[in-house]
């Protein structure tokens, strides 16, 4: 198989985008169309969405997002099982930064420390800390709850960065990583994270990209490289281990073809219209996998990159060089005999999204549920870990719906948590 992807990002819902008079309605109803056309053409497998979901990280603003993207996903063929996300700035409730005093001690313990190898120590004990590594994480809580449901949420027993596989043909798959650089975007002077390298930070256990031969390492971010304060060492794990690099937060389209690898930025889907250069756009982007001369195999990509125009109003192609399409082909490392792939010694590897289809509606329910619910749910089946158990709740389960898909769980759980909705 092939794998067609949907790249969104900085879609800003906020408070009345629900509404028919919403300002920007036209061009989130014209990016539909958009895809519902490229759709009927051939389907989607994904839809990469990196980051500023919500315009403040409100709760109501989620639920209007899922509304939309739930309705997206459908009509790009790919369904909720496909959707994958990293948060934004806007996806950070800056309240509760300014008003929780561990959730600031956290952020500026690591952010002010005096060098590189301090930041990274300090970021460790952070997350190892029961009070701290929550903490951290507080500020993204309603967007956790709402990337539950596409399992894309993230808390300090990932180090802020989740892993999910797709399969290609020829025995390849792509790794795909959602990392984040958004857990200290709120610990600076407001403003602080619209200036370059002052206060955003990834760190280096998200850097690792721990990939096997003939696994396709994929990289989500919202922000670009130059804008942390680990530019380097961001900019040589991407070098390094990403084939194909997807980011968002500047509002501009951008492809960036190199040796062995291919970088996009996608156009705000909703930038401020009064913001200069105001150009609606995103990016569709299909991958196949190609066999050259002497058992050699190639990653072959085009992007298709759609951008707003005015005068008839209307997303238009951003052309290479006349080209619709942007281009590049990607040789690829044999893939060894009898090659298996690795796997961390604490977590089960997560699931292909194809392994967890259908459960999107079953993941909210669960969220939906009482913590005694939840609780008896885990235990029943066997789905945590003595670490797991130790954590709050709002990161408690983070791993139970890959665990039970890689054991062959899925009907079990799905029926335990009907039975506790009945119970409710």
């Amino acid at each position: 198989m092939t794998a067609k992807i949907l790249h969104i990002s900085d879609i800003h819902f906020h408070s009345g985008s629900e509404t028919d008079y919403d300002p920007d309605t036209p061009y989130r109803d014209a990016l539909v169309d958009k895809v519902r056309e490229s759709a009927g053409q051939a389907k989607f497998d994904c839809i990469f969405f990196t980051g500023d979901i919500a315009g403040r990280g409100a709760k109501a603003e989620y639920s209007i997002a899922r509304k939309w993207l739930d309705n997206l996903a459908a009509i790009a063929g790919c369904g909720t099982a496909g959707v994958y996300m990293v948060p934004g700035n806007h996806d950070v409730d800056r309240a509760i930064a300014r008003e929780v005093l561990v959730v600031q001690l956290a952020q500026r313990t690591v952010v002010d420390a005096a060098n590189a190898a301090e930041r990274e120590r300090q970021l460790s004990r952070a997350m190892e800390s029961a009070d701290t590594g929550p903490a951290l994480f507080r500020p993204l809580a309603n967007y956790n709850e709402f990337a539950a449901y596409y399992g894309c949420e993230i808390g300090p027993a990932e180090r802020g960065v989740w892993a999910r596989f797709l399969a290609l043909d020829h025995g390849y798959r792509l790794k795909i990583f959602g990392m984040t650089s958004v857990l200290f975007s709120s610990c600076k002077p407001a403003g602080g994270d619209d200036t370059r390298a002052q206060n955003l930070y990834v760190g280096p256990p998200q850097q690792v990209l721990r990939h096997e031969k003939g696994e396709i390492v994929v990289s989500l971010i919202h922000h670009p490289a130059d804008w942390l304060i680990d530019t380097a060492a961001q900019e040589r794990a991407l070098r390094d281990r990403s084939v194909l690099h997807f980011e968002g937060h500047v509002h501009d389209r951008l492809v960036v073809t190199g040796a062995g690898r291919m970088r996009f930025a996608a156009g705000a889907a909703s930038p401020n219209r009064y913001e200069a250069g105001f150009e609606p756009g995103f990016n569709i982007v299909q991958l196949d996998i190609v066999r050259g001369d002497r058992e050699a195999y190639f990653l072959d990509v085009e992007a298709q990159v759609w951008a707003w125009q005015d005068n008839p109003g209307r997303f238009r192609l951003h052309l290479d060089h006349g080209d619709q399409n942007w281009r590049h082909r990607i040789p690829l490392p044999a893939i060894p005999a009898g090659a298996v792939p690795m796997m961390a010694t604490d977590r089960l590897p997560p699931p292909a999204p194809r392994e967890t289809a259908g459960m999107g509606p079953a993941i909210q329910r669960f969220w939906e549920l009482s913590g005694s619910a939840k609780g008896r749910i885990a235990r029943q089946l066997d789905l945590l870990t003595d670490d797991e158990r130790r954590l709050p709740e709002r990161y408690r389960y983070t791993n139970i719906f890959s665990r039970a898909a890689a054991r062959g769980q899925v009907e079990a759980l799905v029926e335990a948590i009907r039975a506790e909705g009945e119970r409710a």
